[in-house]
């Protein structure tokens, strides 16, 4: 089974919220027939440069002030800083990867400050990626539902929703939030050794280095 099949079958499978059952995402026909951007021609396959990681910026999203506990004075803030932190790090010849919910804007604002940022952009799309398609047309050069790859002879998978089940490899992922007292949701996924949560609020908004992912396991 890939990537992809498994991620799928994990995210149809149903939870409970407040005694309903639904699934676990709304969208999984939308990822099951996403043309994904074509693998064999991804720079990932003979890069040998600096590779980030981040996820869930949410520009544009004014209530992720407050339920996370953001550090910034308001939405024009927190893009300016998102900004100068990533460019900090991410040099116009590097590869960074955005693990899912780059932004809340319309496409206008959203390619605005795409143009804004370093780097050769990939995108893993995350669940408010997909509403409205919002991520099309605003300048990302490679776009996918989940992605895996092999560095230092350790696999990566790559998704936006944690995997529950991984037991092997690490799973690089985001969606997994910082609640309004600075914790992690009583109810959120907490992973171990075979996880890593690149939620910008858990690696102190800056973009961190697939270098400190491997060295984690």
């Amino acid at each position: 089974m890939t990537l992809k099949e498994t991620y799928i079958k994990w995210l149809k499978q149903p939870v409970y919220y407040h005694s309903k059952c639904r699934p676990r995402y709304y969208h999984n026909d939308y990822f099951e027939s996403f043309p994904e951007f074509d693998e064999n021609e991804s720079k990932l396959n003979d890069f040998d440069g600096d590779i980030w990681f981040i996820s869930d910026y949410h520009f544009g999203h004014k209530n992720i002030l407050s339920f996370s506990k953001r550090p910034f004075n308001d939405l024009d803030d927190m893009e300016n800083k998102l900004v100068e932190f990533h460019n900090m790090m991410v040099k116009p010849e590097d590869i960074v990867i955005n693990v899912g919910d780059f932004s809340l804007c319309n496409r206008t604002e959203s390619t605005r400050i795409m143009k804004r940022m370093n780097g050769y952009k990939i995108l893993v799309l995350g669940n408010h990626d997909v509403q409205h398609r919002k991520f099309k047309n605003t300048g990302w050069d490679e776009v996918y539902v989940c992605k895996e790859m092999v560095y230092n002879d350790v696999t990566l998978k790559i998704t936006h929703f944690p995997l529950m089940d991984n037991d092997d490899g690490i799973n690089v992922h985001g969606h997994v939030h910082v609640d309004p007292d600075g914790l992690t949701s009583k109810n959120a996924f907490r992973g171990g050794e075979h996880h890593h949560n690149v939620n910008c609020e858990f690696i102190n908004y800056v973009p961190i280095h697939i270098d400190k992912i491997v060295g984690k396991k």
